[in-house]
C-alpha cells in the first residue's frame, strides 16, 4: 500500500473498490524490493520448494482472479447486450404494429376512394339519362298552336263594330 500510495506500483481501483494491478508491474516491483513483498521467491540454485510452490500458487491465483474479472465483464456486456436486445425488439415490434396500421388504414383509404369512384360513375350516369329524358320530352313538346280569333257576332258586324 505505500508503494501504491507514494505512486511506485501502478494501481487502481475497481467498482469493489478493490486494487487492481497488472501482474507485470507487481513483478517488477517486486524484483525490485525483494525484502518488501512478502511472497519473494529466490531464484537461485538453492532455492527451496515451499518457496516454489508458493510462488505457483500465487501465478495460479493472479490467473484465476483474471480469468474471474474477465468472466465478470463478459456477463456485464452479456447483460447489456440482452438489454439492448429486448429494446431493439420492442422497437422492432412498435414498426410492425405501425406498418401494420398504415397498410390497414391504406387499405381502407383504397377502398373508400374506389366506392366514391363508383358513387360518382353512377351519379354521372343517372345525370345523363335525366338529361337524355328531358332532350326527349323537349323535343316532344311543339310549340302551341294560335287560340283561334273568336267570331264577331251578328249584331258587331252589321254594326261595323
Amino acid at each position: 500500500m505505500r508503494a501504491i500510495k507514494a505512486q511506485r506500483l501502478r494501481a487502481t481501483r475497481d467498482n469493489r473498490n478493490q486494487w487492481r494491478i497488472n501482474p507485470q508491474d507487481l513483478e517488477v516491483w517486486r524484483s525490485a524490493h525483494p525484502a518488501h513483498s512478502a511472497l519473494t521467491v529466490q531464484k537461485d540454485e538453492i532455492a527451496h520448494s515451499a518457496h516454489e510452490a508458493a510462488h505457483v500458487d500465487e501465478a495460479l491465483r493472479a490467473e484465476v482472479e483474471t480469468l474471474r474479472r474477465e468472466v465478470e465483464r463478459l456477463e456485464r456486456d452479456l447483460v447489456a447486450e440482452k438489454v439492448r436486445n429486448e429494446g431493439l425488439a420492442g422497437e422492432i415490434a412498435a414498426e410492425r404494429a405501425r406498418a401494420d396500421a398504415e397498410a390497414k388504414h391504406a387499405e381502407r383509404e383504397g377502398a373508400a376512394s374506389d366506392d366514391l369512384r363508383a358513387r360518382l360513375t353512377r351519379a354521372e350516369d343517372e345525370r345523363r339519362a335525366v338529361v337524355d329524358q328531358i332532350t326527349t320530352m323537349v323535343a316532344k313538346i311543339t310549340e302551341p298552336e294560335p287560340a283561334p280569333t273568336p267570331r264577331r257576332g251578328l249584331l258587331a258586324r252589321l254594326l261595323g263594330t
